[in-house]
Formats: C-alpha cells, structure tokens, sequence
C-alpha cells in the first residue's frame, strides 16, 4: 500500500497556524508531512529550524509522521543533528523520517561559510558518521571535513537501529549514494516521467546487489482541482514560479540542463513545459490515474506530495487536502 506525505506550507507568517493544518492532515489520513529547507532565504519562503518544529508537532499530534524533505546535511555538523534527531524519534515515539539532500543553492552554502564545492563530500561523510553514531556506543572518525573522537549520544534513536534516512537523488550519481547509504531514495519533482523511470530501474538494480530492500519515494507536484482546467486555472502560475526558481537558482533537472544547452532561459518556461510527463494535474479521477501509472513504472513505497500555493489565503490549500483525501487516497488502500 503507497504511502503519501503531504509536504508542509512554507511560510513563517503562517507558524500560528501551522498545527491546525498538520491536525488537519492527521485527520484527513495522509501518512505523514514533509518540510523542505533552504537557509539563506527571505522570511517570507521557508520555515527554518526543522528538528525543533518537528518536536512541536509532535506534541499536537499523535498517528502522523514527520520529517524532513529534505534537510540539507552538509550544511550541519553530524554528531549535532544525530543528537537531535534522536531526541526528536523519542518526542515523536517512532514517527521521524530523515530525508536528506546535497543541497543546490550556493547562497545556503554561503550562509555558513561552507565551500559549495564540498558538499558531496561533507554529504557523504555525514551520513557515515550519522549511522556510527546511532547505532554505537562511542566512536571515533577521521575524515576530510569531519573529525570525531570517543563521540557518542544518549538516548539513542527510539527507532532501531535509527529514523530511516532517505537520500535525495538527481541524477545517476545521486542514485547510485542513494543504493550505496541510504535506507531509501526520493526521486525529485522536476524530472520528467522517462529520467523518473530510469532512476527508479537503476536504483533497484543497485540495491538488489547490495543486498538491500529498495524504497522508493517519489517527489512529486500535484495540481488538483474539479476539472483539469480548474487545477491549471488555480495552480498553474504558483507552479510555474517554482519551476522558474528551482531552474534559475541552479537545480539540475535533465530538462532544465537540455533547454539550458537549447538558449533557453527560466523566464522562457511555460506551464505546458513543467507540468506534461512530470506532474501530477487534473480531476481526481485523472490524478487517480496518474497516480497508479507513475505507481506501475517506478514501484514506488511513497509519494511526497507538492501542493502549490501562493498568496496569503490557504483556504484553497486545504480545499485541495480535501479533494484529495475524498476522492483520491480511497482508491490506494
């Protein structure tokens, strides 16, 4: 049975209201609620301090899972978000999922002092010494960017061995870091249904001669209204603003790599370009639709559900919750 995540409204101004929607989300049976990050932004975009948030909401909450989609992890020291991290799988007894990324914007780089150059490698030293230090006594690391020694935490994590860590892949390479440390891949929302399809064969392949159990998570936008000219009509412009950010700010779509070799600029997009063969958009019944076909290609455990919105009301947000709960979810078990 697919899970789906809903991931959460971005807005600080919103905070005051952030645990009416995550209750409602509860309510509503989505599986659980992601938050996104980026450091070095405007007020107005992003929430930050995720572990902490997340053991708020665990206090107003009681089925639901939390987690981060995804937490930049080069950005932290490891031994410091592994303590965290577990202090928040006890807070939430068991409900924290760990999604992690490399990170794409040199400005969240910046932020720290952080060389974004180095970002691959304090990934990938991070994961290792988050696993060492949830699942031993003491250890000791000697890395490039990272030394530790006789370091340890209490409590552990509630879950055993550790929250699973799910790794952001956007490329082939990602893919294979995925199949190599991770308990899971989320495969993003800016690539098209084929690159999707290629990353999820890959991904199996790879975790199937490791010998581990594939888990696959898909990122997906989702535009979803009565009609499918409702849902381009309501969400169209909000979708289109992302897709030009995450474009012009250095994300790495296949796509977004093709038309920048074509001359072409993220102003040039339209929405025909970012929704076709990429999201998720229509009726319930064509989003139900959608959902199986993506389901049937990729084989995918989860789905991270995108919401676009824009503007200050969220009446119509937690309309489409709604719809989607209703008339959706029902058909996935």
């Amino acid at each position: 049975m697919v899970q789906f995540f809903s991931e959460s409204p971005r807005l600080d101004r919103h905070l005051p209201r952030l645990a009416e929607h995550v209750r409602l989300l509860e309510k509503l049976g989505f599986d659980g609620v992601m938050f996104g990050e980026h450091v070095n932004q405007p007020s107005t975009l992003f929430l930050s301090s995720r572990l902490p948030l997340l053991a708020a909401l665990a206090m107003v909450t009681e089925r639901i899972k939390l987690g981060t989609m995804l937490a930049i992890l080069p950005l932290y020291h490891p031994v410091h978000f592994a303590r965290d991290a577990a202090v928040v799988d006890h807070i939430t007894h068991g409900r924290l999922v760990l999604g992690v990324g490399l990170g794409y914007q040199k400005k969240d780089f910046d932020a720290f002092g952080i060389p974004f150059a180095e970002r691959t490698a304090r990934f990938e030293e991070g994961l290792e010494i988050l696993r060492r230090a949830w699942t031993e006594t003491t250890f000791s690391y000697y890395g490039r960017h990272f030394q530790v020694e006789n370091a340890g935490i209490s409590p552990p994590p509630y879950q055993h061995p550790h929250p699973p860590i799910i790794v952001a892949a956007g490329s082939k390479e990602g893919v294979k870091r995925a199949a190599r440390s991770g308990d899971g891949v989320v495969l993003d929302s800016w690539q098209n249904l084929d690159t999707v399809k290629q990353y999820s064969k890959l991904y199996r392949e790879l975790a199937d001669k490791r010998g581990r159990r594939p888990s696959i998570t898909l990122n997906r936008n989702i535009l979803l209204a009565e009609s499918r000219e409702q849902a381009l009509g309501e969400h169209g412009a909000g979708i289109l603003q992302m897709a030009r950010y995450s474009w012009g700010h250095g994300y790495g779509a296949a796509d977004f790599r093709a038309w920048t070799k074509q001359g072409r600029t993220p102003e040039s997009l339209t929405v025909e370009d970012v929704v076709e063969e990429r999201m998720l958009c229509g009726s319930p019944a064509e989003v139900v639709d959608q959902i199986a076909m993506w389901l049937e290609v990729t084989g995918a455990d989860a789905i991270n559900l995108r919401f676009p919105w824009t503007g200050e009301d969220l009446t119509r947000l937690t309309r489409t919750w709604e719809l989607f709960a209703e008339k959706v979810k029902p058909h996935f078990g």
